[in-house]
């Protein structure tokens, strides 16, 4: 049997009984009214707060998050049996709507705190939701082809493809942001979160896909869309749900044993965003607040004192042991001399050198830094926040050279350790873990903390950039998953709120007001450190989901029969020059320069990635798309490098920089010219594996 007759005896396999979806006949508007519906759906299953409402959360019941349970389901009546086009527009639709309300208060950072013009804040939001959307939808129109191409149910590949693009946004291109996804909005259903210490957030996301799915071909069968009942999706679906209930009702009668409890002080200065702004000249004012809460709670005998993500006034500079003559410490007023058992500060920290030409001290390194203290503020260790925010802390390759132009700034460097700090808390040492900002929003982080042996995980933040909005208080669930997952208890202090902790079972306590001023005394149970089944497996059965979806993808693009397919030797040299960048992109990012934690290397061998598999798979496709994907790649290649030429003549660069960036422009230019040339070559007609079993099926016999 041929290389080719195998492929399509295992999609064959895969995918079973094989016919084409009918759709409801639903007019384009009612598509679109649907899809919207479904997205708003999704939407409000997130804690959301509007402000004219109130400064808490719509649902405080918190069951609104298991609305992602049946958001999904108008969604896919909609796209039943539509084009791959419509469906993946419509799936853009669906993404952008749902994202454009789950993240609306990205639009007070930029336009209140930010003083970015409004309507220029709106297409900044709208620019980051349709890049969300664009990447997923892709999943959702790939899912739309496999299934036009082989036959192979939509929900198969949908939830195979979905749950693995949700992993690649968790680590995608700018180090990823994996804000708002379905499985995060179960964090105020305790029963249900439970199974993220089964499978993690994404096996949620998952779980969510097929509870939907099956409602969704439930509803065709009694259409009469479908002739059979949907055994395999209901048996999942139900199977997966069962499954987590029992889990999750187990994991909450049985209690962790606590080891110790300690009395944790979480100082949430309510420093607004507009003072912190103009923190040179409000330096007296912010240091006497936060001073006068850290006595507050060290009159209260707490353990440890948090204070909350670049709360010190000023930047601190590394290498002292401790922070006794820092701002940390009042050193004139009135709490003079006050000094915490033990705290976790939030600061901006700097290393540096002395020019040993000039005698000038130069600033080496910047971090966003959580420091670690004991007795006597001694210094016992620090976290480094390694999860930079794109355009704030740092700027992604390849806009450097441009937007520092335009925005000074974003010159952090990222941190690399994830090992726990023994720190002295209640009486006994304990691993400690910080987080800082939305770095709490990566499970591998937690993840990596737990396994390192970290006992009680911190988080601090500051969103007052966000005002009275939805973010502080999905921010927050968000390390209600993280406490779920690993089995450890969370606490966390915020700038203007929330404050509170999570237990080792995801449930929320104390939790503060937002914008109020308060040392926030909590007492927090120290747990006996357990090892979920999370913890052990990790993401890897989601990066095994993406890598199905992009190899089925590729089938699918490239048609049935594509082994078998005669092609030029031009396009066989494209392909294998396809070919040769996805390797080498693997082989860049995991061996020869692994990016720890440079998220601009990262971006690069994604794009190396992506341009190679467009490449490949165009070249050979033989079909008038894969030409465009030829071209486009190699007019990218030819602007981009040309463009990267010119910085670098301008700022002084390295000539042999010089000649490899301009002989890539060139390189980009003649792959553009000979794909342009070349339209006679992809003129292949569309095929699909049906039409071809069709036309092989022999005429009945009269």
């Amino acid at each position: 049997m041929g290389r080719s007759n195998i492929m399509n005896e295992l999609l064959a396999r895969l995918a079973g009984p094989r016919s084409l979806e009918e759709g409801y006949g639903l007019s384009g508007r009612a598509q679109i009214a649907l899809t919207v519906l479904g997205a708003l759906l999704l939407a409000v299953a997130q804690p959301m707060i509007i402000e004219p409402l109130g400064e808490t959360v719509v649902d405080p019941t918190g069951l609104s998050g298991a609305l992602v349970f049946v958001g999904w389901v108008p969604f896919l009546i909609a796209v039943r049996g539509a084009s791959v086009k419509r469906t993946f527009w419509l799936a853009c639709l669906f993404l952008v709507t749902k994202y454009t309300v789950v993240l609306y208060w990205l639009i007070i950072a930029m336009h209140v705190f930010g003083h970015i013009p409004l309507v220029l804040s709106f297409l900044f939001l709208e620019l980051l939701c349709f890049t969300i959307g664009t990447g997923l939808g892709a999943t959702i129109g790939a899912s739309q082809l496999m299934h036009r191409h082989y036959g192979v149910p939509f929900w198969v590949f949908f939830v195979l493809a979905f749950g693995g693009g949700e992993f690649i946004r968790n680590i995608g291109p700018l180090g990823g942001f994996p804000w708002g996804n379905d499985g995060a909005a179960l964090a105020t259903v305790p029963l249900l979160l439970q199974g993220a210490s089964l499978v993690g957030v994404h096996g949620l996301v998952v779980l969510v896909l097929l509870v939907n799915v099956a409602l969704a071909e439930v509803f065709a069968f009694v259409r009469k869309k479908r002739s059979a009942f949907p055994t395999a999706a209901v048996g999942l679906a139900g199977a997966g749900l069962l499954i987590t209930i029992a889990w999750g009702a187990h994991r909450l009668s049985d209690e962790p044993e606590v080891v110790a409890t300690i009395k944790v002080g979480l100082l949430q200065g309510n420093i607004d965003q507009g003072i912190k702004n103009k923190e040179r000249f409000n330096k007296q004012h912010i240091a006497e607040r936060l001073h006068a809460l850290q006595a507050e709670a060290i009159k209260a005998d707490v353990d440890v004192v948090v204070w909350p993500e670049a709360a010190v006034p000023g930047t601190l500079r590394l290498g002292s042991k401790n922070l006794r003559n820092t701002s940390v410490v009042d050193h004139r007023g009135p709490h003079r001399g006050l000094v915490p058992k033990a705290g976790i500060i939030g600061a901006a920290a700097y290393e540096g050198a002395r020019d040993k030409k000039t005698g000038k001290y130069e600033v080496t390194a910047l971090y966003n830094t959580a420091l670690v203290t004991g007795p006597g503020l001694k210094l016992e260790g620090r976290f480094d926040k390694s999860h930079l925010v794109p355009f704030g802390e740092y700027v992604p390759w390849p806009f450097g050279p441009i937007v520092q132009q335009l925005v000074p700034g974003g010159r952090n460097t990222p941190g690399t350790s994830l090992v726990p700090v023994e720190v002295e808390l209640g009486g006994r040492k304990t691993k400690v873990a910080a987080t800082i900002c939305y770095e709490g929003l990566f499970p591998e982080i937690s993840r990596a903390f737990a396994n390192q042996g970290a006992e009680i995980m911190f988080n601090v933040t500051n969103d007052a950039w966000y005002g009275v909005s939805s973010a502080a208080p999905q921010h927050f669930m968000a390390y209600a998953v993280r406490a779920a997952e690993t089995g450890r208890p969370v606490a966390r202090a915020a700038n203007t709120g929330l404050s509170g902790w999570v237990d080792a079972r995801g449930r929320v306590h104390d939790l503060s007001r937002l914008y109020t001023t308060t040392a926030h005394i909590v007492d927090v149970p120290i747990v006996a450190p357990e090892t979920t089944p999370y913890m052990v497996v990790g993401e890897m059965p989601y990066a095994l989901f993406w890598a199905l979806g992009l190899l089925f993808w590729f089938i699918a693009l490239a048609g049935p029969n594509f082994l078998r397919r005669p092609r030029s030797p031009v396009e066989k040299r494209i392909a294998g020059l396809g070919v040769g960048l996805m390797v080498l992109a693997h082989l860049l990012h995991w061996i020869v320069q692994p990016p720890d934690g440079d998220e601009a290397l990262t971006t690069q061998h994604t794009v190396y990635f992506a341009c190679g598999y467009l490449l490949a798979a165009g070249a050979l496709s033989g079909r008038p798309w894969g030409r465009g994907a030829v071209m486009w790649v190699g007019g990218f290649a030819a602007v981009f490098c040309a463009v990267s030429t010119v910085m670098l003549v301008l700022q002084g660069g390295a000539a042999g920089e010089m000649v490899w960036a301009l002989a890539l422009s060139a390189a980009g230019a003649g792959l553009w010219w000979v794909a342009k040339r070349r339209k006679d070559h992809y003129q292949r007609p569309p095929e699909t594996l049906l039409e071809m079993e069709a036309a092989a099926v022999p005429p009945a016999q009269s």
